[in-house]
């Protein structure tokens, strides 16, 4: 199975914090009254990290600066490129050493010594998915051309590697070479506002990029965790039918990409702003995935069930259920088929359960024998559904 390895690069150059040290530029690279080093910071802990973090098996966090020439000492030399964080995926270890981050002192922006370093590391693992996000507010201004550094991760022999940027008030040529390099998705932050407001959109590409990529690691997954749970249930006392068997299509990556999948799908439809995802930075639990503002007053829920086929039987949980029971009128289900496979993913759209129940275009009951968890109900789809 291919493992995710991700490289984050921090830029840590004088214009990251307030430049008290350069008194003709305090206070010039705030972003409304906020240093750059602090907006950084947030955007990794609110959204960067947990949009990688159930589909990253190993991560790599750079910080990176120049000595600063000014005119005390305009001779000054030298690159700082410090790896914080190395290893699989712990959240409490990287959240600290992102919140130990300070405002840096005057400093260059050596970017492509760093890529040239992210590079060197991650061809130990060509077989697996790379990618690497640079987090950055300038130009180039160290020993190099960044531009020859992208094309050599490039080329490198493997799986391709995916470059994603978030700049911080790029303008401009360097606003534009800095998109150039961005195979992956490119954000540039100019304001506050766009973390609170737009972070969402921006940061869907990266969203989708991971959610794509795991896509390749389901079929293996799956089929190693079938032949264990299988084991466990028959060896289970309390398990009285050798006909029951659990549904093991039904994983947590197989949930983010069909729900990622309709949440595209629902923008389209009714606009960002009437969409709320629920499970969109961690599992609710709710009864259902989505809620749609329709109307002034009224709430459709949504509820997503994928699958990694075409199989048209899928269930709801005794929760999902009774809210359905309850919500007879406003309650939809999605069902998305084709998960493995980008190119073929589709979806049916069941907008009245309880009509497609009483005409029977759905039915509650298993086509074959299954093994499913306690407290399941069965639906399938017939009839050309």
């Amino acid at each position: 199975m291919n493992e995710t390895i991700i490289e984050i690069l921090i830029d840590k150059s004088g214009s990251m914090g307030a430049m008290t040290r350069v008194p003709e530029n305090i206070g010039d690279y705030l972003i409304d009254g906020e240093t750059r080093m602090a907006i950084i910071k947030r955007i990794l802990l609110e959204n960067i990290l947990p949009t990688i973090e159930n589909h990253t098996q190993k991560i790599f966090i750079r910080t990176f600066r120049g000595s600063a020439k000014t005119k005390i000492n305009p001779n000054a030399e030298g690159l700082d490129i410090e790896l914080i964080y190395e290893g699989n995926f712990n959240r409490m270890e990287i959240r600290q050493k992102i919140n130990d981050l300070e405002d840096p002192p005057s400093g260059g922006t050596p970017i492509t010594a760093v890529l040239n370093s992210a590079r060197i590391n991650l061809e130990r693992f060509p077989q697996c998915d790379r990618k690497i996000i640079l987090l950055t507010d300038g130009e180039e201004n160290g020993d190099g051309n960044y531009l020859i550094a992208v094309q050599n991760i490039k080329i490198m022999s493997g799986i391709k590697c995916e470059i994603f940027v978030v700049g911080l008030a790029l303008e401009g040529d360097i606003e534009s070479k800095a998109k150039s390099i961005s195979s992956g998705g490119f954000i540039n932050i100019k304001s506050k506002d766009i973390i609170q407001n737009e972070i969402q959109k921006v940061f869907e590409p990266l969203k989708v990029a991971v959610l794509t990529n795991s896509i390749k690691n389901l079929k293996q997954i799956l089929a190693e965790k079938n032949n264990e749970r299988a084991k466990n249930l028959i060896a289970n006392n309390d398990i009285e039918s050798t006909t029951l068997t659990i549904d093991e299509e039904y994983s947590d990556q197989i949930r983010m990409i069909s729900e990622q999948f309709i949440f595209s799908k629902l923008k389209e439809k009714y606009g960002s702003q009437r969409v709320k995802w629920l499970n969109e930075k961690e599992e609710s639990n709710s009864p259902f995935d989505f809620e749609i503002l329709y109307n002034t007053n009224q709430i459709i829920f949504i509820e997503v069930k994928g699958t990694i086929n075409g199989k048209p039987t899928f269930y709801l949980t005794a929760n999902e259920w009774n809210h359905f029971l309850e919500n007879r009128d406003r309650y939809e289900i999605y069902r998305v088929f084709n998960c493995d496979d980008e190119s073929k993913i589709n979806f049916i759209h069941i907008a009245d359960v309880l009509d497609d129940l009483l005409s029977q275009r759905i039915v509650p009951y298993l086509l074959k024998s299954e093994i499913l968890k306690e407290e399941r109900v069965f639906l399938t789809l017939k009839n050309g559904r």
